[in-house]
């Protein structure tokens, strides 16, 4: 049996020898909706093998994948946003008036 949280086991042993079940209680609690996916077949297949070596689910695959992807993709828009507002304090151009001619500019 697990260590105990607040007097409630963590984990218990069912069964005896190749037949043993381990039953875990779950320490955090998350709002969760499931969401039907259409995926390929033969992805699902190594999904689902991928899982099974990592010993996990095909959802914890998916919510890490997800998560990974999300935060991806807040770092570009914060690094983005970071870079946009560094460029509006440099001086860029001729602020409307050009100060040389064309033919300056491409003088040889």
């Amino acid at each position: 049996m697990g260590d105990d949280l607040a007097g409630v086991p963590t984990q218990a042993w069912v069964g005896e020898g190749l037949t043993d079940t381990c039953f875990r209680a779950t320490l955090v609690f998350v709002d969760r909706r499931n969401i039907t996916l259409a995926i390929p077949v033969d992805l699902l297949r190594d999904a689902k093998v991928m899982a099974a070596e990592e010993h996990t689910s095909v959802s914890a695959l998916m919510i890490e994948a997800l998560r990974n992807a999300v935060g991806r993709r807040q770092r570009f828009v914060a690094a983005r946003e970071r870079q946009l507002a560094l460029m509006g304090t440099l001086p860029l151009g001729f602020g409307g008036s050009a100060r040389v001619t064309r033919d300056e500019l491409h003088e040889r």
